[in-house]
C-alpha cells in the first residue's frame, strides 16, 4: 500500500544515513571505486543521445544504493535495507523515472560519495538522510497528481454519465 511504502522510506530516511555513516568508517577501496563507476555510469545513461535509458538508470540506482549498504559493514543493517529496497522497488521505479529526478539523484550520489571519500562521516549522513528525504518528497508529488489525475478523470466520467441520463 501506498502507506507502507511510505513508512518504509521515513524509516529509510533515518537509517540510510546511518549506512553512509558507517561506510565511510569502513568502505573498501573496491567499493569505492564501485561506487564511482555506477556514477559515471548512471550520468551517461542520463546524458544519452535519444533520451535516457530509464531502467537502467533505475537498476545503477538501486545498486548505488545496495554498494553502500554493504559497505558499512554491518550485516544487520545491510540485509534490512536491502529487504526495504526490494519492497519498494516499484514505487522507486516511479520516483527515479522522472528525467528532471534522476539527474537530481545522481548529483546526489556523487555529494555522498565525495563524502564518503573526504571520509567526513557527518555530511555523508547528512546527504543520504537528505537523500531520501527528497525521494519521499517526489513520491508525494506524484501521488497527488495521480490522485488529481484520477479524480478529475471520475469527475469527468460521471459528468458524462450524468449528460447520458
Amino acid at each position: 500500500s501506498t502507506k507502507d511504502v511510505m513508512d518504509i522510506y521515513a524509516i529509510r530516511s533515518m537509517l540510510e544515513g546511518l549506512c553512509a555513516r558507517w561506510a565511510t568508517e569502513n568502505i573498501t577501496e573496491e567499493q569505492l571505486d564501485e561506487l564511482e563507476e555506477i556514477v559515471l555510469l548512471s550520468e551517461f545513461h542520463t546524458k544519452k543521445e535519444g533520451g535516457s535509458n530509464a531502467e537502467q538508470v533505475t537498476v545503477l540506482d538501486g545498486r548505488f544504493h545496495t554498494v553502500l549498504y554493504e559497505a558499512s559493514g554491518s550485516r544487520i543493517l545491510s540485509r534490512t535495507m536491502i529487504d526495504f529496497h526490494k519492497f519498494v522497488q516499484r514505487a522507486r521505479k516511479s520516483s527515479v523515472i522522472s528525467e528532471e529526478r534522476a539527474r537530481k539523484s545522481i548529483r546526489e550520489h556523487k555529494q555522498i560519495l565525495r563524502a564518503i571519500k573526504d571520509k567526513d562521516t557527518d555530511l555523508a549522513e547528512q546527504l543520504a538522510n537528505e537523500h531520501i528525504m527528497h525521494v519521499i518528497q517526489n513520491l508525494k508529488r506524484k501521488h497527488r497528481r495521480t490522485k488529481k489525475w484520477q479524480k478529475s478523470k471520475w469527475q469527468h466520467l460521471s459528468l458524462k454519465w450524468m449528460e447520458m441520463k
